[in-house]
């Protein structure tokens, strides 16, 4: 009997743990928190290692007047950093593997054709947005960008599943164009994610145009 106690409650912490791991992105914010992460993440294109970094979720139809339609496909992101990076992982849910297209090289001037995932980063008061964009082979996509001194000094990997696709960054954070932030700080930040065949497109945390002004959301600095 006391064997099947001991046995009952190592079960029942293995799950209140898996839990807290796999806990449900949060759906329905705009204000997301960047955590402290002391060794950053190996930028791998994987999700494993995110686990104790909450998830968001909740987006929108991009490109339509109506910036209050959930988007038909959804997607979750999770944020954090360790002084000397941003690290962001954007996962691109229900989508099959056969349907991606990813074969635009940057400067071919249809690359919005192509499946992306897009991140919009205000880093501060009176800044100017950043714009970073990368498909599922890799590609970044910067010759149509206006950022004003953008440089591709950042890593990304692209994960392929049989239902979905991930996009992890590791952002620099030396002035380049990101600078390092205190703890408390709040940046200006939206997600958006293109999916070509079938011509969805869809932003965090509010639908409208992709460089539009007044659909950010805002990112919070915590250690």
């Amino acid at each position: 009997m006391r064997r099947y106690l001991v046995i009952l409650a190592t079960v029942s912490i293995f799950l209140a743990s898996s839990a807290v791991f796999a806990a449900d992105p949060i759906k329905g914010a705009d204000a997301v928190q960047a955590p402290f992460v002391k060794d950053g993440f190996w930028i791998d294109g994987e999700t494993d290692d995110w686990q104790k970094v909450p998830f968001y979720t909740g987006f929108y139809e991009a490109e339509i007047d109506d910036t209050d339609k959930a988007a038909p496909v959804q997607s979750k992101f999770a944020v954090a950093w360790d002084g000397m990076a941003l690290y962001v992982v954007v996962t691109c849910l229900d989508q099959y593997d056969m349907e991606l297209s990813m074969s635009r090289q940057d400067g071919e001037w249809d690359w919005y054709n192509d499946d992306t995932v897009e991140l919009y980063i205000i880093p501060g008061e009176g800044a100017q947005p950043v714009h970073f964009i990368v498909n599922p082979a890799d590609t970044k996509f910067g010759n149509f960008v206006d950022v004003g001194g953008f440089q591709y000094n950042y890593e990304v990997k692209a994960g392929i599943d049989p239902d979905l696709w991930v996009a992890e960054f590791r952002i620099p954070l030396d002035k380049n164009p990101l600078p390092v932030p205190k703890e408390g700080d709040i940046w200006k930040f939206k997600v958006g994610r293109r999916y070509a065949l079938r011509q969805y497109k869809s932003l965090w945390p509010r639908g409208g145009k992709f460089d539009a002004n007044d659909n950010y959301g805002t990112l919070t600095f915590k250690k």
